[in-house]
């Protein structure tokens, strides 16, 4: 976009918040199914999967049941997505089209987030389910705002349904006896109760998942944000020596 050389610099901070504000576009998470486990901008994954466990996210009439995992960051990046193995045979009806929340908490231990929940929770963002289901492998939730980790600190990712329905449920894939626990991956758990408190999944299992970090697309807004104010500042330097 050309700048005008003769216009107010009084209006300059208004037309650059109007373009940073089209290049920054943010809004909710979103959920895509998907055939494939991304495999790219790999931050942290398990994926060896034991097919005969699989575990239940819901919120019925009487089980609202919140799902999640643990780990260590492995460095300082930004977590972009996350993806779990889903149980093709097991999707419930009403998980289609369903608002589901995806949290990122601090953690007590690798096996419970901080009590209650309120307390636990760092970011949190709501996404609606796709409303049609092919038997694809993984759900994948893409974050509007990438979250900031810090490297060796001990984070939760929990899944919950923000309302209940009969047949909302989806069932994720679980690791073998003694998955959790190790190379910065930590341990599923879940709690019914809202996050009053939570249980770990018997035999130190983990969900199977895998989180990427932030592409360098997604980069592309700062870089530009910032060319801008650089641009800015040559011109306004322009103008006073005019």
């Amino acid at each position: 976009m050309a700048i005008p050389l003769d216009m107010k610099a009084s209006h300059l901070p208004l037309l650059l918040g109007a373009i940073v504000a089209a290049i920054i576009d943010s809004s909710a998470a979103t959920v895509v199914f998907n055939s494939d486990l991304p495999t790219s901008n790999q931050l942290l994954s398990y994926t060896t999967v034991d097919s005969a466990s699989t575990y239940q996210l819901r919120n019925n009439s009487t089980s609202n049941r919140w799902v999640g995992f643990s780990f260590s960051a492995p460095s300082a990046t930004k977590l972009d997505t996350v993806t779990l193995m889903l149980q093709t045979t097991s999707m419930g009806a009403a998980a289609l089209g369903a608002e589901i929340t995806i949290s990122i908490v601090s953690m007590d231990t690798l096996k419970s987030p901080a009590i209650p929940y309120s307390s636990a929770v760092l970011y949190s963002e709501t996404a609606t389910i796709p409303s049609a289901y092919s038997s694809q492998g993984y759900l994948t939730i893409d974050l509007a705002t990438p979250f900031q980790l810090t490297a060796n600190e001990r984070y939760g990712v929990i899944l919950s349904f923000t309302s209940a329905a009969t047949n909302r449920y989806m069932n994720f894939y679980l690791g073998g006896a003694n998955s959790g626990g190790s190379n910065d991956v930590g341990y599923g758990f879940y709690t019914t109760d809202s996050g009053a408190s939570y249980t770990a999944l018997a035999e130190n299992r983990v969900f199977t998942f895998s989180m990427q970090s932030v592409p360098e697309p997604k980069n592309l807004s700062l870089v530009v944000a910032g060319m801008i104010g650089v641009g800015s500042i040559a011109w306004l330097r322009r103008k006073q020596c005019a």
